[in-house]
């Protein structure tokens, strides 16, 4: 290898040049360093026929330390780790583990009931069922 390839692969392999495109569910794309997924938790959003099911990847946080709340047909999900440390004469070789809070929210569907969700911790994966409602969707106004 050149010395040219060295200094090449030496700084652009730093983490910092690591940029994917992400949207932020308001429809802003953005470019971001994959560092910042790093402390981020996976969800996925299922519609059934007769529910929404929603998982979100929370391994390692205690469900103490987990908040969930729907405001304004709003779900909001954040959770809290606190750091590990090492022994005082210790110190990390190598450290991937984030700690932190973490919180991710999204609009509900307008059909979802908001009023009675079935929450499930088990495994490190948060599970959140929402019954749906039936003639949620607008209503027809008479004037008088």
């Amino acid at each position: 290898m050149s010395l040219f390839d060295d200094i090449f692969t030496d700084t652009f392999s730093h983490p910092a040049f690591h940029i994917v495109p992400y949207n932020d569910n308001n429809g802003n794309n953005k470019l971001v360093t994959k560092k910042a997924f790093q402390n981020q938790m996976n969800i996925d959003f299922i519609e059934n026929k007769d529910n929404y099911e929603l998982h979100a990847d929370l391994p390692g946080y205690s469900k103490d330390n987990i908040d969930v709340h729907v405001d304004n047909g709003v779900l909001t999900l954040e959770a809290t780790r606190d750091e590990t440390k090492t022994e005082e004469d210790g110190k990390y070789y190598h450290k991937e583990r984030s700690y932190g809070k973490v919180f991710r929210s999204f609009r509900l569907p307008v059909d979802a009931n908001k009023e009675t969700p079935e929450l499930k911790y088990v495994d490190g994966v948060l599970n959140i069922t929402f019954p749906k409602v039936e003639n949620a969707g607008a209503k027809k106004l008479t004037i008088s």
